[in-house]
């Protein structure tokens, strides 16, 4: 059967993203540095705009081409725009960044076309200094209104990410772009790159937020639509999923058979009981996609998310996060990756993406037994480790050394040796059955030299200590 799940304002975290009180503080921050990013190749209006802003405690970005500003865009800026086509350019920025402010300076003749395709304010060039001082004000306390409204509803643009690859902030461009239309939504990735979280957050950015969020996905084979339809005594999921949105996961595993009835059902509208048709939107997620598939022109933006190999540059915030999720969801200690331990991180090539570095960070933390987690203490899903005798050393001495020079005992390298020398012939015998001639052979010695530190340290033939 199908697994139908309903649920409403679910709490996630894209590829590492941040928790909500961490996006408050940052928003919060931002607004407080009062930014703006103007785009502008004349000098006259940047310079004014400076000599009208600055003394305000306005932080701003200058860029002379749309191409370069677009890049510099990340979520809700506030954006002065003063280009030659700035109602162009306005609708260059909305399709990029829906959630840009735009005040738009230009010729009177143009104010008109500027509200309609979306800006918050029009100026009239030669911009007067009050009333810019005026719109700038408004349009950060708008920004500041309603990004407070969307945090306390629990909806809004995706979680900051952390991350500063291209490939990242291309994904959340899409996302809002996706999110800003309400379209049919193909989101395609590895296992454990995050596209249930993608689907979630185009949910929480639509106008459909307010709305169900409903997952189909298959348990163990057969039955989606009957599920998803139901009859005149069981209501099926498209009736509670009605008005919101539906997301079909994991389209790579239904059937052939199932893989034409999604398509065809888009095609034609999603049937509720009776001849009515559901008022649903349509997202779904794949781990493949071919273009000679059932689903071939059924959806109108296909979000590609990338590998964790493909953003390595991301690997030491997200850990860093990571850790601090483990630390806050255990009570425990913050603890810092070693550069060993992170160029470990980065030489892995995460099959499980996301996920599997989650997986990996939280180990590492339960087996740190300090404050700094090293190769020792990462293992990953394929079994790989990254210790090292030094790190071993490193991670298991460094404390008991540190207490020893404190109270100023001496003979520490006799110690250290000898218990280190006992334990290694305990183990290697243990390994080898009491086996003495393999013993002597792993460890490079005599079998007579083996006997003679045996008989010193007191061990039988299996390895263990002689009971005195």
């Amino acid at each position: 059967m199908y697994n139908l799940s309903h649920l409403r304002q679910p709490s996630i975290y894209l590829g590492g993203l941040v928790n909500y009180t961490a996006v408050r503080n940052r928003v919060q921050k931002l607004f407080m540095e009062k930014q703006l990013l103007l785009l502008s190749s004349g000098e006259e209006t940047v310079s004014h705009v400076r000599k009208t802003l600055e003394p305000l405690k306005y932080r701003i970005t200058v860029k002379k081409k749309l191409s370069t500003g677009l890049k510099a865009m990340t979520g809700n800026e506030l954006v002065l725009l003063d280009m030659p086509d700035s109602v162009k350019a306005l609708r260059e920025i909305k399709s990029y960044c829906p959630e840009a402010t735009v005040l738009v300076a230009a010729e009177h003749d143009q104010a008109s076309l500027a509200l309609d395709d979306g800006a918050y304010h029009f100026l009239k060039k030669p911009i007067r200094a009050h009333e810019l001082r005026s719109v700038v004000k408004n349009a950060q306390q708008s920004i500041s209104m309603r990004s407070k409204l969307d945090h306390l509803r629990g909806f809004g643009p995706p979680k900051l990410i952390l991350g500063m690859g291209a490939s990242i902030k291309n994904v959340i461009r899409q996302i809002k772009r996706a999110a800003s239309k309400d379209i049919s939504v193909l989101i395609v990735g590895e296992n454990g790159s995050g596209k249930m979280l993608v689907a979630d957050a185009i949910h929480r950015m639509s106008a459909r937020r307010l709305e169900t969020f409903f997952v189909a996905s298959e348990c163990s084979g057969g039955g989606l639509f009957e599920a998803l339809v139901g009859d005149k005594k069981i209501p099926g999921g498209l009736l509670a999923a009605e008005g919101g949105i539906i997301v079909y996961k994991d389209l790579h595993g239904l059937s052939v058979d199932e893989q034409k009835k999604v398509a065809e059902h888009m095609k034609n509208g999603l049937p509720l009981p009776g001849d009515s048709k559901a008022d649903v939107r349509v997202l779904a997620t794949t781990e493949s996609y071919k273009k000679g598939w059932p689903f071939s022109g059924r959806f109108r933006s296909i979000i590609h998310l990338p590998t964790l190999r493909e953003r390595k540059e991301d690997i030491a915030p997200l850990a860093g996060n990571f850790i601090k999720e483990t630390a806050e969801l255990l009570n425990g200690d913050e603890k810092t990756l070693s550069s060993e331990a992170l160029k470990a991180l980065k030489g892995h090539n995460w099959p499980g993406n996301v996920g599997e570095l989650k997986n990996t960070v939280r180990r590492a933390y339960l087996l740190c037994r300090g404050k700094t987690i090293e190769p020792c203490h990462i293992s990953t899903e394929d079994g790989s480790t990254y210790c090292t005798i030094k790190d071993f050393f490193d991670a298991k001495l460094t404390k008991y050394i540190r207490n020893l020079v404190k109270v100023g005992k001496s003979g520490l390298y006799g110690t250290v040796m000898d218990e280190v020398e006992k334990t290694l012939i305990e183990l290697v015998l243990r390994e080898t059955g009491g086996n003495q001639v393999k013993t002597s052979n792993t460890l490079g010695i005599t079998r007579t030299t083996l006997r003679t530190k045996m008989r010193n340290y007191g061990l039988n033939g299996s390895g263990s200590s002689r009971k005195k």
